[in-house]
């Protein structure tokens, strides 16, 4: 019985951890070094993965897309304040104003300018962009696991220590790199061909010792600290630390793993989303009110209206720049053939229903301050606008250029570009730009996301 109540209790929440024991371990990165071992031990690496790709591509619509999603529902939404505070906080206006509007003007001007001059390499540009940063950033959400889960135990490191642990993290995104260009060739990103280096084997081999001796230092330093202060890091940080390893060490590589290693990743993000969604929720604001009343109306009103009336006035309207000659009926039949042929007409159905949904969770929950149905209302928005930014919008505009009904500069030749081009750009501009916006809102500076991150007043379950 007791062995009973202690295993409930780790699912409860605690003082000292974001959501509770069990969900900050394996959200950091226990799920992820768990299946690492299955897989590693009873999945072979030559077996057919056709069918698994598929399950983590479906995956993806209810764990990887909402984390894209989260970071411009809080960028957009809930420090939209700070885009004005320049009085305030004008250091972290500034800031807010590079990532939420000059990274993704200068997306746009990248990508309407390469379709106007049908310069494919400029789009390779991009997808190198992405590959490079895409190791930064998971890097530093990585840093950031250590250093804010370690900070709800009340374990803050010094400047020397802080830079130990990232040394060994940085030495992980030069090896993952260099172990991705280790050929000099030619490789495709969802049509669009990007270069490789061709870095030689040498350059891996030195990063593999100086990741192992950094490594080692840092254990000496945390080993030290410990024998002084006896304060250790998490288990939840040290999950996070090991997770990053078996994401990038080559020599451990796993096809099945590989293809999932996006979908941990957004684990690990949505624990702070949660986290944060619940002390704010929780908390009242100057007036008294619950927050979630300020909140609820953006997606009652909003999602409807840009799903359910922009879309379809978006394919009238690009009607009238149709070619001569190309009947109303005959673009309608064209587009709605291309529709079902790309199952564009189902996901709209799904996303009429996943609204519905949205719009009663709301309602049900109009003036309650239970947390759950708020992650439950955060999660719906976000796959919602996750399938729209990453499938419906992309292959309506696709669809739409390839029968000319796009005007001018917006549409591309296929010969040039293939027929997946805003696809592309929707995937590679949103990992961009989300990367940028994670460098600002996960700031010690941003108030607005400081204020309820971290939050001690929590029941104890003992």
């Amino acid at each position: 019985m007791r062995i009973l109540h202690t295993i409930r209790a780790w699912f409860l929440p605690q003082t000292g951890f974001l959501l509770s024991p069990a969900a900050d371990v394996l959200f950091a990165g226990g799920f992820s070094l768990l299946t690492f071992l299955v897989l590693t031990f009873f999945v072979a690496r030559d077996a057919n993965i056709y069918t698994w790709a598929w399950a983590v591509y479906y995956a993806a619509f209810v764990i990887n897309y909402p984390h894209f999603m989260a970071s411009y529902k809080i960028m957009y939404d809930d420090v939209r304040p700070g885009f004005f505070a320049y009085r305030t906080h004008p250091i972290f206006t500034l800031r807010l104003w590079g990532a939420g509007v000059v990274v993704p003007l200068m997306l746009g001007a990248v990508f309407f300018y390469a379709l106007k001059h049908e310069e494919v390499h400029l789009l390779s540009y991009l997808v190198s962009t992405m590959y490079v940063l895409v190791g930064w950033h998971y890097i530093k959400q990585i840093y950031g696991c250590v250093i804010v889960l370690s900070a709800a135990k009340s374990i803050r490191y010094s400047t020397i220590e802080r830079l130990l642990i990232l040394i060994p993290l940085y030495l992980l995104w030069g090896i993952s790199f260099v172990s991705s260009h280790a050929y000099e060739m030619v490789s495709t990103y969802q049509g669009i061909p990007y270069a490789q280096m061709g870095i030689p084997h040498a350059f891996l081999i030195g990063g593999y010792w100086l990741f192992g001796c950094s490594t080692l230092v840092l254990i000496g330093v945390l080993g030290r600290r410990y024998l002084r202060t006896r304060e250790y890091p998490p288990l939840s940080a040290i999950a996070a630390f090991c997770s990053i390893v078996v994401w990038y060490i080559p020599a451990i590589y796993h096809p099945f793993y590989f293809y999932i290693i996006p979908l941990f990743h957004s684990l690990q993000y949505l624990l702070f989303v949660a986290a944060y969604e619940r002390n704010k929720v929780s908390s009242h604001d100057e007036e008294g009110v619950p927050t979630v009343h300020r909140r609820v109306h953006t997606y009652l009103t909003v999602v409807p209206t840009l799903l359910f009336i922009g879309v379809p006035s978006v394919v009238i309207g690009m009607t009238l720049w149709a070619h001569a000659g190309a009947s109303m009926e005959y673009l309608f039949g064209v587009v709605i053939e291309r529709f079902i042929q790309q199952g564009t007409v189902a996901g709209y159905g799904a996303l009429l229903l996943l609204v519905v949904l949205e719009c009663g969770i709301s309602l049900a929950r109009w003036g309650n301050k239970n947390p759950y149905g708020w992650y439950l209302h955060t999660l719906v928005t976000t796959i919602v606008l996750g399938i729209a930014s990453f499938s419906m919008f992309p292959v309506l505009f696709d669809t739409l250029s390839q029968y000319a009904v796009l005007p001018g500069w917006f549409s591309y030749p296929n010969t040039v570009f293939g027929s997946t081009v805003y696809l592309f750009f929707f995937t590679v501009a949103i990992n961009i730009h989300h990367y940028f916006i994670d460098t600002v809102i996960w700031k010690g500076d941003n108030p607005y996301v400081r204020k309820h991150l971290l939050q001690k007043a929590l029941v104890t379950h003992a």
